[in-house]
């Protein structure tokens, strides 16, 4: 039997220690490269906004009723749900896993002197396989260990950073295309909240849990990465955290950094997927679906994933973004929902937000597009079934 026991401290822990991780960074410095500082830091908070009222709803709504998100999936879009969340899920956190594996492979090859890295990704990937079969409580406990020495390690960077000068100009005009990155960077951990916060003590731990994460937590970490693209200018994150300057300890120092952290991280994204994966497929083994998914987390890694960043994840964020906004709708009130509503509202979310890529957009952002649009067809379905259940209660009372 579950024991609904983790505190709003041990949720943000783990939560935190999954979101101190290098792709966050990247996402930080990448959007100050490519659209400018002032359109990076509006991307920052308008897109964390949106995920911070999408957290506070499913933390809600898992501390509320104990569902898994496959489970939660299924509530909302009958049994297609299921199979569809499970598949999202297995593919964002997969996609993280090889990118953060990847990216973990090259500073151990830095440390190391060795320029051919795929070997040693696969001699980590099987490492942190095996490390993650402790389950949830080993999550907490290596979050617990792990997340003062990487926030430690940041605050140092900043510091570290601030002695170079500042040297991104400011844009004249404000561009949105950065919001939609910033939303896609954590759309997937907002939509699989229910797997670790069905296990909260109540919903105001749950709550207050979800406020830090999306909050404080990502927008303070994506500004990191902003702070030294400004201060750095250097082509990639890594070198940005330890520039030219640094000392040769600290240099060392951020390579163990991006280990521990995506160490991590990829504990959280593999303990994810095999819940899905386990649920997807009835199976009984967890064990069975993390080894296998460790392996192929592993093999991904080789691909070379994170040269197309954006591109994974705004196709990636479309997909999850259509089916947050009918979840959100029907969390945030429960009662009579139609789930062929709801179904059609996922088909019009994914298909609305794909015309962005072709220039068709309603927001200038095609998560939003897919959130707004699913979300408006679920409210439609919802009030339509109300009203329906509400004159069939009627009937019954009067005859």
């Amino acid at each position: 039997m579950m024991n609904y026991t983790s505190s709003w401290r041990h949720l943000a822990a783990v939560q935190i220690g999954g979101a101190v991780c290098l792709p966050i960074f990247v996402v930080g410095h990448a959007m100050a490269m490519e659209f400018g500082f002032l359109s990076a830091l509006v991307a920052v908070v308008a897109g964390n906004g949106v995920l911070l009222l999408l957290g506070l709803s499913a933390a809600n709504f898992a501390a509320k009723t104990r569902m898994n998100t496959t489970e939660a999936a299924a509530y909302t879009f009958g049994e297609v749900g299921r199979p569809y969340f499970a598949l999202a899920i297995i593919i964002s956190m997969m996609g993280w896993f090889a990118i953060q594996l990847d990216m973990m492979g090259l500073m151990a090859g830095k440390l190391l002197g060795i320029e051919a890295t795929k070997g040693i990704n696969l001699l980590i990937g099987s490492m942190i396989t095996l490390a993650a079969l402790r389950g949830y409580k080993g999550l907490e406990t290596l979050a617990n260990i792990c997340l003062p020495l990487l926030i430690a390690t940041v605050a140092y960077a900043v510091f570290d950073a601030s002695k170079s000068p500042f040297t991104v100009t400011f844009e004249q005009e404000i561009a949105f295309g950065g919001v939609t990155v910033a939303m896609a960077a954590a759309i997937g951990a907002v939509i699989d909240m229910p797997t670790f916060f069905r296990m909260a003590k109540s919903s105001k731990d749950g709550l207050i849990a979800a406020a830090i994460l999306f909050g404080v937590a990502l927008p303070l970490l994506e500004g990191v990465g902003i702070y030294l693209a400004g201060h750095g200018q250097s082509e990639n994150v890594a070198d940005s955290l330890a520039g030219s300057s640094s000392s040769a300890v600290w240099k060392v120092w951020v390579a163990l950094f991006i280990l521990l952290a995506g160490w991590t991280t990829n504990n959280t994204n593999l303990y994810s997927a095999a819940i899905s994966l386990k649920s997807l497929l009835h199976a009984q083994s967890e064990v069975k679906a993390q080894i296998a998914l460790g392996i192929v987390g592993t093999l991904l890694s080789t691909l070379n994933l994170q040269d197309n960043l954006f591109v994974f994840l705004e196709c990636l964020g479309v997909m999850l973004a259509a089916a947050g906004g009918v979840m959100l709708v029907n969390q945030f009130s429960y009662g009579a929902h139609s789930k062929v509503g709801n179904r059609l509202g996922l088909l019009a979310g994914v298909v609305v937000g794909s015309l962005a890529f072709f220039g068709l957009t309603l927001t200038g952002s095609s998560l939003v597009d897919a959130l707004f649009t699913s979300g408006g067809v679920a409210s439609f379905a919802k009030a339509y079934a109300t009203k329906n259940r509400n004159k069939e209660m009627d009937c019954y009372e009067i005859c």
